[in-house]
């Protein structure tokens, strides 16, 4: 899974007899398993159906990083809801063992499965003043991968064509919930409008070294789902579009922007001000009638 290579077939054949790994292999595996599904975004149900017929066993022998990982792929893959026993378990799984059983990264893990779980009207609980409390608040410090240098091209080639009001990582959560963890690359925050940049690493890879068929991997299709469930209006723009428009001219890349962001509602200044300025007009015309 972390070298993230489409492997549909191998998938498929996992996918159509899970009660080997999960019956037969240890919690490692299991959890391997599961981890693997999600973060390649093959989201097969009898998967986590098979797991959920084995959520005790392997919650009461696992590891932590075992139970970071099973939560973690349950809330990527957008299982929570469906599954919420088999969340809980090993949820309060992880609540009653001692807070050094997680590393960091773990507790990271964790906080995003239950932001996930939230998404899904799924509450999980964290005792207040322990040390699990602490723990999950130190994991929002560790922020995800961030393509910079695309970011900032894009923001530059937005303001060349009179765009504005944008932020940049700016946080979907309110009140600081989760921390650094998650980040909208590109956001009009009043109008809740998401610009995703997807580099190279949201992307599956071709067996075949094709660069041009384009699979999000889990996570990045789960952040999709979670700014939707958030209120927000998703648009993204990939690294391959990215080649394509920055072969144009400076009139056609403006046009394409023009024509892509306002799907969304976002328009670039100047046009903004004189539709505020019509809707305005028409408004006193009514009240004028």
């Amino acid at each position: 899974a972390r070298l993230k290579y489409e492997c549909p077939a191998l998938a498929k054949a996992v996918g159509e007899r899970p009660g080997v790994v999960m019956a037969n292999g240890t919690t490692q595996n299991v959890a391997n398993t599961v981890y693997a599904f999600a973060d390649l975004g093959y989201f097969a149900e009898a998967v986590f159906e098979e797991l959920a017929r084995h959520a005790e066993r392997i919650a009461a022998q696992g590891i932590g990083q075992d139970i970071a990982n099973i939560l973690w792929a349950l809330g990527i893959a957008g299982m929570v809801a469906r599954h919420e026993r088999t969340v809980r378990i090993f949820w309060d799984e992880a609540m009653s063992r001692p807070a050094v059983d997680f590393l960091h990264i773990q507790w990271s893990m964790l906080l995003l499965a239950r932001l996930f779980a939230k998404s899904e009207g799924v509450e999980l609980q964290v005792p207040r003043g322990s040390e699990q409390e602490k723990m999950l608040k130190k994991g929002a410090s560790k922020s995800t991968e961030s393509s910079e240098r695309f970011e900032r091209a894009v923001a530059k080639e937005l303001s060349r064509c009179g765009f504005d009001g944008f932020e940049m990582e700016v946080p979907p959560f309110e009140a600081g919930a989760g921390g650094e963890l998650m980040k909208v690359d590109i956001a009009w925050k009043e109008a809740k409008v998401a610009l995703e940049l997807d580099g190279p690493t949201h992307f599956l890879k071709s067996p075949r070294g094709s660069a041009k068929t384009l699979t999000r991997d889990g996570p990045s299709k789960a952040k999709a789902r979670l700014l939707a469930s958030l209120g927000w209006k998703v648009c993204g723009f990939s690294y391959l579009e990215a080649e394509r428009v920055n072969a144009m001219s400076d009139d056609d890349r403006t046009q394409f922007w023009k024509a892509k962001l306002a799907e969304f509602g976002v328009r670039p200044a100047g046009q903004a001000q004189t539709l505020s300025a019509l809707l305005g007009e028409l408004r006193r015309k009514a009240d004028r009638d």
